[in-house]
């Protein structure tokens, strides 16, 4: 997988997941993943080494953070391949970049490891490895993994259709042909463009296309040199992109997520189960915990 998506995406140290501002929700859907959570946490002990695969920002850490006065581990390890930026949160809380499916961890050292929306975009089989290699004996895991029929996913595949009618657009693709307009002209195409866009994309899709334009307006209402504002959309046309390149991976990594029971063979060194969390009647994701004998 490349990481190139994942590092414009983490760039923002205040990023630490599309949906970071629902973790500490008590009530719905996020009410229901932040008790999963909690449950996980509430069994760790102060002498405990905590490692979150796949963290980007620290999301999880976070939520670690905010839930108790005291944390009760000895430290906490963020790794992500991508070049995240977490900000700081607590002196037992540290970040390294590293291959998850090669950690740098020495063998029987990790009493934890937590992982959401994250492990399942790896080669499963060679992470899982490094995990059952890393887990001290009686050491856990609790990942929580994207799933084919889950909101998020249907929401990825909807973006997706949107931002491509954008990308695709011959006007997006020759937006550098722009410069020779006044401000007045190249706001106007804009808007009539972003309108075209708004009638042709599917309902569900026209909060994306909103988005777009929202991004656009903050632009335009910033400066009205033609030059500055054209390199500024053409940013715009690359970070669509890289989203679009984000959200397919997302999508894929569902696929992956669905396949585990495929791909991990049961054996002695290792007790695991893995269900759904739902949320009335609706699949949230997947659940794949276990423990090392």
């Amino acid at each position: 997988m490349t990481t190139q998506a994942w590092d414009a995406y983490w760039a923002d140290p205040t990023t630490t997941n599309s949906f970071a501002f629902d973790y500490t929700e008590t009530e719905g859907p996020y009410g229901t993943l932040n008790q999963f959570w909690l449950d996980v946490f509430a069994a760790f002990k102060d002498s405990d080494i905590v490692v979150d695969l796949a963290a980007g920002n620290g999301a999880l850490a976070t939520l670690f953070t905010q839930s108790r006065t005291e944390l009760n581990c000895a430290a906490w390890v963020n790794i992500d391949s991508a070049t995240a930026k977490p900000d700081k949160l607590h002196d037992k809380i540290t970040f390294a970049q590293q291959n998850i499916e090669q950690l740098e961890l020495a063998d029987a050292s990790v009493d934890h490891f937590v992982s959401m929306y994250g492990f399942e975009y790896s080669d499963i089989t060679k992470s899982f490895s490094q995990i059952v290699r890393c887990l001290k004996p009686h050491g856990r895991f609790a990942i929580f993994m994207h799933h084919p029929d889950a909101i998020i996913t249907k929401q990825s595949k909807v973006s997706i259709t949107a931002f491509n009618q954008v990308l695709k657009d011959p006007f997006w693709q020759t937006i550098h042909t722009c410069e020779r307009l006044s401000f007045p002209e190249l706001k106007n195409r804009l808007l009539q463009n972003l309108n075209l866009h708004l009638q042709s994309v599917a309902t569900e899709g026209q909060d994306d296309i909103k988005l777009i334009g929202q991004n656009i307006f903050y632009l335009l209402q910033s400066n009205n040199n033609v030059g500055w504002c054209v390199a500024q959309l053409q940013k715009l046309r690359q970070g669509i992109l890289l989203q679009v390149e984000r959200l397919t991976q997302q999508i894929a990594a569902a696929e992956t997520a669905s396949m585990l029971t495929q791909k991990i063979v049961l054996d002695n060194q290792v007790a695991w189960q893995i269900t759904t969390l739902d949320f009335q009647g609706s699949t949230l994701g997947y659940c794949f915990t276990g423990s090392k004998n």
